[in-house]
């Protein structure tokens, strides 16, 4: 009977440690209170390049940019959960009202604005930007802009996302701030998403991912 009562208990704590790593976040007013980073990685084609030496060489490099970016990624500050579904983010000074719902262990808050942007070469969706994130934004549409000599430039435009973890009682927003080396150029970027770890399978021969992964905690 024992036995019986402790499985029992068991049971119970699990299915309410379940319970809340999948519950709402709760109602009320999270604001912004810590940056955190992660050390740099260096991804080829191959996968994660984890000598010591390279990843030092990468750092040197590209470290000071990384940096640099990651002081302007933040484009909200604070966060109001209205109740099960529904929240408000405090974007650019004013508040702006989104719809959440669960997503992996993370929640997908959007509103009905669209992102815009623009992709050189490539459609939006076929660039290391949308690969790299494992949540892929929503894209609407993808058009040619303008072509000179063989150069193609395309806009997109995309919902309007963010994701969001709830954890020991703080909403954690996770960001990606990478430099892409490719074809002796290089771009910096910053992705409000979580990683996708098979990335890299869309790299080129010669092509170097060089990242640090962020977590904003709102408290």
């Amino acid at each position: 009977m024992r036995i019986f009562f402790t499985l029992f208990l068991l049971l119970v704590i699990l299915s309410d440690c379940k319970k809340d790593d999948n519950s709402t976040p709760q109602h009320g007013t999270y604001h912004m209170a810590a940056t955190n980073g992660s050390s740099i990685r260096v991804f080829a084609k191959s996968g994660e390049i984890k000598d010591p030496a390279i990843v030092d060489r990468f750092t040197q490099i590209d470290n000071a940019e990384i940096s640099r970016v990651s002081d302007h990624m933040r484009t909200f500050d604070t966060i109001q959960i209205i109740d099960g579904n529904n929240a408000r983010l405090l974007e650019f000074g004013k508040y702006k009202d989104f719809t959440y719902v669960p997503i992996s262990k993370d929640f997908n808050f959007y509103n009905s604005d669209t992102v815009s942007g623009y992709s050189s070469g490539e459609v939006y969706s076929r660039t290391l930007s949308y690969e790299i994130c494992l949540y892929k934004p929503i894209v609407f549409s993808e058009i040619v802009v303008s072509s000179t000599q063989g150069a193609y430039q395309f806009q997109y435009k995309r919902r309007k996302d963010y994701y969001i973890e709830k954890s020991n009682n703080q909403l954690v927003t996770p960001w990606i701030v990478f430099t892409y080396h490719y074809a002796g150029k290089h771009d910096t970027y910053s992705i409000q998403n979580r990683l996708d770890n098979n990335f890299y399978k869309s790299l080129q021969s010669q092509d170097t991912v060089v990242m640090r992964e962020y977590s904003l905690s709102c408290e």
